[in-house]
């Protein structure tokens, strides 16, 4: 009797020591993070700060301490707004239940009452130190979050609408999710990212939370890639890749099945190459070409309409389209002294330009993405690893500047795509990545890894496409892959260089392949 009492309470001991050993090996070790409110930046009144602790995955906020000079100790426990009345910077971190400390960040803030503005500059948002290593597209979804590939972080970067990180995803290699040298991007109606994964010659498809969906593969033929560059999604959720190595664009549906190509423009001469593509809300398709130096509009199907402008571009780069179907197109020629924006109308008569060679606000340095949200504002990535956010005259309005390969940050970033929300999708080409933002540059996620992303386009429904060499890959708006297609080659559907991708209103792909004559449209 006595041997059966003590097995009986042995098994609740039992149960409670490997309850309490469970518990030790999940302790919590992440910090939590403060987001202030309103961000650093000049302002020309007094600014009340409130602090937000936010330990959702932890054991919960305990407090957050803070102090206003630019050497202090944050130990005043935050419990409310804080009043600045006074240019100060302003030195918090929280501290979670189970002890994890955020590390210190001091946020500056200008108070200028002379000034007839203010200007909130952290954009994005991002809860620690963050940067670019030269992001080069660019994509905004329905809800006005913010896609930046950051091609020699191999990653993409996705922000909200007031610049916070939301989310990221991708690492360099050739796997699934992963990223070469990513270039472009692009987001469809229903949130879908799609990556121009250039050193890996395919699209890979993620949803909005950067989960890879699917992937489109390299090749010469039909549906195949070889460098693809640009990607663009229309409003019925095909997407366009321009496949720069096959110079040609190539048309798929949103599953990666191949509608068409072509590989002709004006005069009906073949292409040079292919490096950007983008897609009106009349389902018109706007393609690059590079080496010729001019900018072409097609009808969906790829029959030729007109060049834009009156003369010819100076290493035109990519292209952007608006909802008013004006046309926005980057040149890059530093040699002669150029790096701009130029602004068209449909009908491709000039508008006005803006930008010059530099690093200051509103000048460039090789602007290689560009994409225009529901407002009309426009974001332009170049190799200074920054991404610059204007109104559709061209006049600054802030933005988000840090190389790296940390949430949000850019190596390199190439291709911007706008989804129907206004997020914004980049390729971080050196991080072989797809990073989403809101229209904010608040970070929203990212994904990869994909080898050398380039063109980006999103449809309807917010799917994302992605060119990297040979392929095409095709997200949700969360980054998960949903298709891939394309394989190297020469033939219908595949790729050589695709450059850059565009997605018309019905669905259809169309992708610039650099180094293939033939223009495959995917149905």
């Amino acid at each position: 009797m006595k041997r059966t009492l003590r097995h009986i309470l042995f098994i609740p001991l039992l149960i409670g020591l490997l309850g309490s050993l469970q518990a030790v090996t999940a302790a919590d070790t992440t910090p939590p993070l403060t987001i202030p409110s309103p961000s650093m930046g000049t302002f020309n009144t007094p600014q009340n700060v409130t602090l937000t602790c936010n330990d959702s995955t932890g054991s919960g906020c305990e407090a957050t301490y803070y102090c206003l000079g630019n050497s202090c100790t944050p130990t005043t426990v935050y419990s409310t707004p804080i009043s600045i009345t006074e240019s100060s910077t302003l030195r918090f971190f929280s501290r979670d239940i189970d002890g994890n400390l955020e590390q210190v960040r001091n946020y500056s803030y200008t108070i200028d009452p002379t000034l007839l503005f203010s200007f909130d500059c952290a954009w994005p948002n991002i809860p620690q130190q963050w940067y670019f290593n030269l992001p080069k597209g660019i994509a905004i979804d329905a809800n006005d979050n913010v896609y930046v590939v950051d091609y020699k972080n191999n990653r993409v970067s996705k922000f909200d609408n007031s610049g916070y990180l939301v989310n990221q995803w991708g690492s360099t290699g050739s796997g699934d999710g992963q990223f070469n040298f990513p270039y472009g991007v692009a987001v469809d109606s229903n949130g879908n990212v799609f990556v121009s994964d250039g050193g890996n010659h395919r699209i890979q498809k993620f949803d909005n939370n950067g989960n890879l969906v699917t992937q489109w593969p390299a090749g010469i033929g039909g549906g195949q890639f070889d460098s693809l560059y640009g990607v663009a999604v229309d409003d019925n959720r095909n997407v366009f890749v321009a496949d720069n190595a096959n110079k040609r664009i190539q048309k798929f549906d949103n599953s990666g099945s191949l509608v068409t190509q072509w590989s002709t423009g004006s005069g009906n001469l073949p292409f040079s190459g292919v490096s950007g593509v983008a897609v009106d809300t009349n389902n018109n398709v706007y393609v690059v070409e590079g080496g010729n130096n001019r900018v072409h509009k097609f009808d969906n199907d790829g029959n030729f309409i007109n060049l834009l402008g009156n003369e010819v571009q100076i290493f035109p780069s990519n292209v952007a389209v608006d909802s008013n179907g004006n046309v926005y197109v980057l040149e890059v020629a530093v040699g002669q002294g150029v790096s701009r924006v130029q602004k068209f109308d449909g009908n491709g008569n000039s508008l006005t330009s803006w930008g010059t060679i530099g690093s200051s606000d509103g000048q460039f340095n090789y602007p290689w993405g560009v994409a225009v949200d529901s407002k009309g504002n426009v974001y332009v990535a170049d190799q200074n690893n920054r991404i610059q956010k204007f109104d559709s005259n061209g006049n600054f309005l802030y933005k988000w500047d840090s190389a790296g390969s940390g949430d949000g940050q850019f190596s390199t970033p190439n291709k911007i795509a706008v989804d129907t929300s206004s997020n914004i999708y980049i390729t971080d080409g050196n991080n072989n990545r797809v990073q989403k933002f809101d229209s904010n540059g608040n970070y929203l996620t990212q994904w990869g890894t994909l080898s050398v992303p380039r063109g980006i386009g999103v449809d309807a429904n917010g799917q994302v496409f992605v060119s990297v060499p040979n392929s095409i890959k095709k997200y949700d708006g969360s980054g998960n892959s949903l298709n891939v297609w394309g394989s190297y080659g020469t033939g219908n559907g595949q790729f050589n260089n695709p450059n850059t991708l565009a997605v018309d209103r019905t669905g259809n792909i169309f992708v610039a392949d650099a180094s293939n004559k033939p223009y495959p449209k995917v149905r």
